[in-house]
């Protein structure tokens, strides 16, 4: 039988921080693999039928950007042993390309600050 007062001990040790990492990691996970049910993907998406279209006419958009840092974009077209010319069923890293192929992609986009990562991390 499962103890309701083991389970308000453990959520008070829980910081909120590390709540927020574990949520964002399983939607991620969930977003990334595709197992989200179709339904919430295009509500997160934004492509839903809106109810009322005064109150979502009013309503910020959302934008959610995936940065993948030191990732130079000639490993996207590498295939499974590291040599250029990947194709379809050979790639190197065949799960970002299988997300790859489901993003939206901004080729005019511009990045205005200097990329670096810092040291110490």
């Amino acid at each position: 039988m499962h103890d309701p007062s083991s389970m308000k001990t453990q959520l008070r040790r829980s910081s909120r921080r590390s709540f927020i990492k574990t949520c964002g990691g399983l939607l991620g996970g969930a977003l990334v693999s595709g197992k989200l049910p179709p339904l919430v993907g295009r509500v997160l998406a934004g492509t839903e039928k809106k109810q009322n279209p005064l109150k979502w006419e009013s309503s910020p958009r959302r934008l959610i950007y995936i940065a993948l840092d030191a990732l130079h974009p000639k490993y996207l077209e590498l295939n499974s042993k590291g040599q250029p010319g990947g194709k379809e069923g050979d790639w190197l890293m065949p799960s970002i390309r299988a997300f790859l192929n489901r993003a939206v992609w901004y080729p005019e986009a511009k990045a205005y600050l200097p990329a670096a990562t810092d040291m110490n991390h």
